[in-house]
């Protein structure tokens, strides 16, 4: 829903503002993962209830400890955020920690949800929260054209998708004590000492190009990196949370039952199907889509989809699989990865950035990027002995995929600056995608002989 209204967006907006806005989205998603201390990834998990309410009274807790923090911390210094154009320091301080609580608060209830097998009512907060984002930063952009707008609106769809979440909770809710929390963080003191950690380096792995770019080439740049990652990693963010929330509440089951490995390979196996066939159209004609739906002069966001699609291909089916070290208790081995990445991607960037302009350093994080997708894919699939049967898999997506951006291909190399076929033949290309995903995956079993005959 976001990603529909972007070309909305990016009609009101700059580039300048756009940047700014992304890089307060950016520095807030790389706090937030420290804001409960990860203890909400325990409460699906949890064997008894009273463990998991036990659990939410700690993340609510520590939420507002870390939120104070975060307030004084940014107030020490606001000499450094002096420079942006149209920033009042002080709203500045109250927007942060207005987006570290309503985004806090979601984990947590999102989490409880999923625990209690709601997932109707996590999808409605979800798009709840994705409407009431659009339309208040269009409506606040028709009168205020500010990056403040941007953020205004971000923080309203925040707080209703948290109000959504919340309806009906309270009547149920009990009171805990303190010396029952304190159990609970014993129990799982692994979350705060190696997942949280890990948690961090991720989000800060994930937006290291942006600061970087945004550093070395200013807001503009950051604005045109900022929309690649919206179009590029926000959709798949969404659906690779929403699959690996499911996915973690079945994972810990599977585990116990001895079918951890057949899980994941039926789970990956069609989010390979589905990551290929959206990554063709960006790789293939990123450039020319992105000036025709959102405007011609977003046209050098093209150039990033293109360089970061091979990345956002693997981070989709890598979602819901980050999960699998919780399940296996390898939340070490999983800390020691994410600093690596973040170290590998940092040095891509900063190093691109160096040798050129920003689509050099966009270039070279998206390589980065890849490499260390794809050995944390490696290290997983190998840990469940998954290997093989994934190469299979792969092997027979990626030709899938391929044959249906045959027609996008031919469109891009006869007819690139005529837009309106460029569309269709994407569109077209992912109806075939979908069409070949449905034949693969759900076709009745008693159907599928008789068409290979």
């Amino acid at each position: 829903m976001l990603l529909a209204a972007a070309p909305a967006l990016t009609r009101i907006y700059t580039p300048d503002q756009f940047g700014i806005f992304s890089l307060f989205v950016a520095v807030t998603a790389s706090i937030l993962p420290a804001a409960s201390l990860r203890y909400e990834m325990a409460i699906p998990i949890a064997e008894r209830g009273e463990t998991a309410r036990s659990l939410i009274h700690l993340c609510a807790v520590i939420l507002t400890i870390t939120t104070l923090l975060t307030a004084v911390l940014l107030y020490a210094a606001s000499n450094l955020f002096s420079s942006l154009e149209n920033f009042h320091n002080s709203w500045l301080i109250f927007a942060y920690a207005g987006a570290m609580v309503t985004m806090g608060v979601q984990q947590i209830l999102s989490y409880w949800l999923i625990r209690e097998k709601n997932f109707k009512r996590v999808s409605l907060s979800r798009c709840t929260q994705s409407m009431a984002t659009l339309l208040s930063q269009i409506l606040l952009g028709i009168n205020w054209r500010s990056p403040l707008a941007l953020i205004s609106g971000f923080l309203i769809g925040q707080t209703s998708g948290v109000i959504v979440a919340s309806t009906g909770l309270l009547a149920t809710w009990r009171r805990v004590s303190g010396t029952e929390a304190l159990c609970a963080a014993r129990q799982y003191k692994e979350f705060p000492t190696y997942s949280a950690p890990g948690a961090v380096l991720f989000a800060l792995s994930s937006y290291c190009g942006l600061f970087i770019v945004s550093f070395m080439f200013g807001p503009a740049a950051a604005g045109f990196f900022g929309l690649s990652l919206r179009v590029v990693l926000l959709p798949i963010g969404v659906i690779a949370q929403a699959v690996g929330q499911v996915f973690y509440s079945r994972a810990a089951e599977a585990h116990r039952e001895g079918r951890l490995g057949s899980l994941v390979l039926k789970m990956y196996s069609r989010l390979l199907a589905v990551s290929l066939v959206l990554a063709m159209p960006m790789i293939v004609a990123g450039p020319g889509l992105i000036a025709a739906i959102f405007g011609e002069p977003w046209r050098e966001s093209g150039y990033f989809v293109r360089y970061l699609a091979p990345w956002a291909l693997l981070e989709f089916g890598l979602g819901p699989l980050s999960r699998v070290p919780f399940v296996l208790g390898a939340q070490r081995q999983d800390l020691r990865f994410q600093a690596i990445a973040l170290a590998v991607r940092s040095l891509f960037a900063a190093g691109g950035a160096m040798l050129g302009g920003p689509r050099t350093a966009v270039l070279c994080l998206g390589i980065g990027s890849a490499l260390v997708s794809f050995w944390y894919t490696l290290w997983i699939l190998r840990t469940l002995g998954l290997i093989r049967s994934t190469v299979k898999e792969f092997l027979t997506s990626a030709v899938a995929a391929g044959a249906c951006a045959l027609p996008l291909v031919v469109v891009q190399l006869w007819l690139p600056a005529y837009l309106p076929t460029l569309i269709g033949a994407a569109v077209f290309c992912m109806a075939l995608g979908g069409i070949q995903y449905w034949f693969r995956f759900h076709l009745p079993p008693s159907l599928k002989p008789n068409l290979s005959n």
